[in-house]
């Protein structure tokens, strides 16, 4: 209670605010404040793009000038188009009047020659008659050349196959002769061949029957050499192989084991500098941590610096904005007055002060209201500079505090990555641990005593560790580097050992081979048995050689024989169709001689003694003749229809001239005149089209910018009437509308509830007013609860609340939590209990009667009352009561006994 007497007047408004629960005026201002914002927004980008449209800005005077021109320039199309539609027909006209004439011309020149066609027709008969006998006589005596040729074709055929038969049938006989004498030879070799192969026979039974006996010395000789070489290569063999290969395996397992454990050392060792270097990181976060948390807080302090400026400044803002809305408003009622001054000057009494309306009076009225005009507009206008100033310090502390929230923002993530990297190293420095330990438990009780006696605990005894070092790790990583080299060495020792054994072995099976293969036969009958294999062996190659002679010569002699088969199968293959080839031509010439006796006689008598002697070139010139002649048939068939002919032609001439007549005259003439003609009306015609596209194209950009600046301007007085609407809606809504006039209206009515309540504990002496009732001043708007005290023996003057005494200002703070509690209740938000500790200390025996009789009829508003007193007078004063006693240490509650 008493800290709402010694609170703030913005902290006392805050906690009005919250009892009274504006939150849904709050959120119909802020969305009334949203819509002002954004049709404010609206009217400026509509205005931008008004004022950047008004020198593009289009006249209806202009408009309908571009319309003019537009109408006048789809005439002059139209014209222009209408004469190239009438050139084009005109064109087809004059086209047709030239295929016409022409036609009338082509037909007058066929007339003319029928007409010479009549005159020669005796010659064209006889010519005529001429080309028609070459016709017939032409082809036959081609046939009668042609079988000419043919004969003496076949006459040449079979004098030339006459001398050819008979050379071929000499060369047959001579090769018959050569054929009988091939085949006495090769009978007389058939017969020595068989007598060589007897031989052969008999010589390769004898080698047979040596082949046992020297298969034997064959095996004895390989085992023996065998033997010789198993010796000699167990020579070359160490003679301590046994030992060097022990020697050479206890150094690999060595090896072994170090390759094993090897890992687990490069492990520990990286481990250990990554546990440093971690450490380190730790170390380094922890400093920045300290460093950011200084800088953090600093930006803090200068935050609640720049916050409370800002209120300030928006304070200011906000007083200065409300200031320059009245001046506008009392500008433009002055300029209205002025306005309906001038409207009422011809009128006998003045509207605004009721006299009669005199030049004098007329004119110190205008003197008078444009004084104020000038004073108000002056006013307005230092407000508004007043208001731009306060604007841009506001803005200027928002920036201010914007750069700050960003530098404190990344401050804040600055120092959130560096917690997170310190996080990370403790993260690193656990697994970098656990790492070590389980290198070390991985490695051998040898390298482990290398490391560290025993496994180390801490942080630091890890780091006190200094095996392997890099130079270790390098010896060690060359030393298992080379067990690749010992373990070929390694291997190779076990091949030679396996050599030795297996060669050893080898040497003693042919020696037990040797002993048993000499007990079965005689080692001197078997050389000489080999002796003699070779001197039969070579009498078998002699004998070999000559039956191989013998087969060549009867092969060659075979060759031979089947050379003169096949000579004589050919000659008599050739002979033959030389012979039928003459029987033929022979037939032929005879069929030849034939035909030809009976073209010649088909002919006439003049033409026989000329077929007898005619040659191919006189058959030419025949044909030139007659190729000169052709011409005389087309006038031939002609002349037989050229009466027909010359009446067509001559109707035909009447059509034409008939058809000429229908056409216009203007159509009389070339149609390149025509042609020439269009196309310059087509090029106009272009030209005028281009200038009715650019007429249209202005026309419309014209149309176009009118409509969109009659657009922009209905756009901007719907955006500046909704701005106005919306601005004053946000006004009503806003801290200094409604929601002041409610906030002030709970602090009369919790005053006026107050004083009744103090009236009781005060016994009628003491009462609460507010400030601005005293003062009879305006309230500021985040202010609440600024009250002063009267008391009426000291007298009328108030005296502050804060210089009242202790038991005055608990009466006023009993009675302020009361009625606020009162006033709360009637609303949504219902206080139902009140708690008062150790508050009646200051009070006289009067006062604490006075208070618990106030709280007794106040049980009836209440749900509970808590009191906290050691006061005696208290116990009794309620029907419930509890009393607390400190014993053994802790507190005991026991219910107290009604009394």
């Amino acid at each position: 209670m008493r800290f709402l007497l010694t609170a703030k007047l913005t902290e006392r408004y805050e906690i009005l605010k919250q009892l009274i629960d504006l939150s849904a005026y709050e959120r119909l201002h802020e969305k009334a404040d949203n819509l002002r914002k954004e049709y404010e927004s609206q009217f400026k980008e509509s205005k931008r793009q008004l004022d950047s449209e008004s020198e593009y800005s289009v006249s209806e005077t202009k408009l309908q000038e571009a319309k003019k021109s537009l109408n006048q320039a789809e005439k002059d199309w139209q014209a222009i188009q209408k004469r190239v539609e009438d050139l084009t027909s005109l064109l087809q006209q004059a086209k047709q009047w030239e295929q016409l004439n022409t036609q009338i011309i082509n037909h007058q020149k066929e007339l003319q020659e029928l007409n010479e066609l009549r005159v020669n027709s005796v010659e064209i008969k006889k010519k005529y008659n001429r080309f028609q006998e070459l016709g017939l006589v032409i082809p036959q005596l081609s046939s009668i050349i042609e079988q000419s040729k043919r004969l003496d074709k076949t006459e040449q055929q079979i004098e030339q196959v006459r001398p050819r038969i008979q050379q071929l049938q000499n060369e047959l006989g001579k090769v018959e002769t050569g054929k009988k004498s091939a085949e006495k030879q090769v009978e007389e070799l058939a017969k020595a061949i068989e007598q060589l192969q007897d031989e052969s026979t008999a010589l390769a039974n004898r080698i047979g029957e040596l082949a046992p006996l020297l298969e034997k010395l064959s095996q004895w000789e390989l085992l023996q050499a065998k033997l010789n070489k198993r010796e000699q290569e167990l020579a070359k063999l160490p003679l301590d192989l046994a030992q060097t290969v022990k020697q050479a395996q206890e150094q690999d397992n060595q090896l072994a084991e170090l390759e094993k454990v090897l890992p687990w050392l490069q492990q520990l060792a990286r481990s250990r500098s990554d546990l440093a270097e971690a450490l380190n990181k730790k170390q380094a976060a922890s400093e920045q941590l300290e460093s950011l948390d200084k800088q953090i807080q600093e930006h803090q302090e200068k935050n609640k610096k720049l916050s409370v400026d800002i209120e300030t400044a928006r304070e200011k803002e906000i007083n200065l904005s409300h200031e320059v809305t009245r001046a506008k408003t009392e500008y433009e009622a002055v300029r209205k007055r002025r306005k309906r001054f001038e409207e009422a000057a011809h009128q006998p009494n003045c509207e605004l002060c009721g006299q009669e309306i005199t030049l004098e009076h007329a004119h110190k009225e205008r003197k008078r209201l444009d004084e104020q005009i000038v004073t108000a507009k002056t006013h307005l206008k230092n407000l508004t500079l007043k208001h731009k100033q306060a604007a841009e310090h506001l803005k200027k502390i928002e920036v201010d505090i914007e750069a700050l929230s960003k530098k404190m923002t990344s401050l804040d993530n600055k120092r959130n990555r560096t917690e997170n990297q310190k996080n990370q190293a403790k993260q690193n420095i656990k697994q970098y641990t656990n790492q070590l330990k389980n290198a070390f438990n991985n490695l051998s009780a040898t390298y482990q005593v290398y490391v560290y006696p025993y496994l180390p605990d801490n942080d630091l005894e890890w780091l006190d560790t200094t095996y392997p070092t890099e130079i270790d790790l390098e010896q060690l990583n060359q030393e298992v580097s080379s067990r690749k080299v010992h373990a070929k060495s390694l291997k190779k020792l076990h091949q030679q050992f396996n050599t030795w054994n297996n060669l050893d072995g080898e040497r003693q099976t042919y020696c037990k081979e040797l002993i048993e293969l000499e007990e079965k036969f005689s080692l001197a009958e078997a050389r000489q048995a080999r002796s003699e294999k070779h001197n039969l062996q070579q009498t078998q190659e002699e004998q070999k050689l000559q039956l191989q002679e013998s087969k060549q010569e009867h092969s060659q002699a075979k060759a031979k024989l089947t050379k003169a088969s096949k000579t004589v199968t050919k000659l008599s293959s050739d002979l033959q169709p030389c012979q039928v080839e003459l029987t033929e031509n022979q037939g032929s010439q005879k069929e030849i001689q034939r035909d030809l006796k009976s073209r010649i006689g088909s002919l006439t008598e003049l033409w026989q003694e000329e077929a007898d002697t005619i040659n191919i070139d006189e058959l030419k010139e025949l044909e030139i003749q007659r190729d000169g002649l052709a011409e005389y048939e087309k006038l031939s068939k002609k002349l037989n229809s050229v009466g027909e002919s010359v009446t067509r032609i001559e109707n035909q001439i009447s059509n034409l001239r008939t058809q000429i007549e229908q056409l216009p005259p203007e159509a009389y003439r070339p149609a390149k005149e025509v042609e020439q003609e269009l196309e310059n009306a087509k090029h106009q015609r272009n030209e005028l089209d281009e200038n009715r596209k650019k007429a249209e194209i202005n026309h419309n950009q014209l149309a176009e910018q009118h409509k969109r600046r009659l657009q922009l301007e209905k756009k901007l007085q719907e955006a500046e009437r909704y701005l106005h609407l919306y601005k004053l809606l946000s006004n009503l809504l806003g801290k200094e509308g409604i929601q002041l006039h409610i906030l002030r209206r709970a602090e009369r009515a919790i005053v006026e509830i107050a004083n009744k309540i103090l009236d009781s504990l005060s016994r009628g002496q003491m009462r609460l007013e507010l400030r601005g009732q005293e003062q009879n001043s305006g309230f500021q708007s985040n202010k609440a609860l600024d009250l002063v005290a009267y008391n009426h023996n000291t007298g009328k003057r108030p005296t502050a609340i804060v210089l009242t005494s202790g038991s005055q200002r608990f009466r006023i703070a009993v009675s302020l939590a009361l009625a606020i509690g009162q006033y709360a209740g009637q609303g949504a938000r219902r206080i139902e209990s009140v708690i008062i500790d150790e508050g009646f200390g200051s009070l006289d025996k009067n006062g604490r009667d006075d208070m618990i009789q106030e709280l007794n009829e106040l049980q009836q508003q209440l749900t509970r009352i808590i009191l906290v007193s050691h006061q005696e007078e208290f116990f009794s004063a309620f029907t419930n009561g509890y009393t607390v006693e400190l014993v053994h240490g802790a507190s005991q509650v026991k219910l107290m006994e009604s009394v």
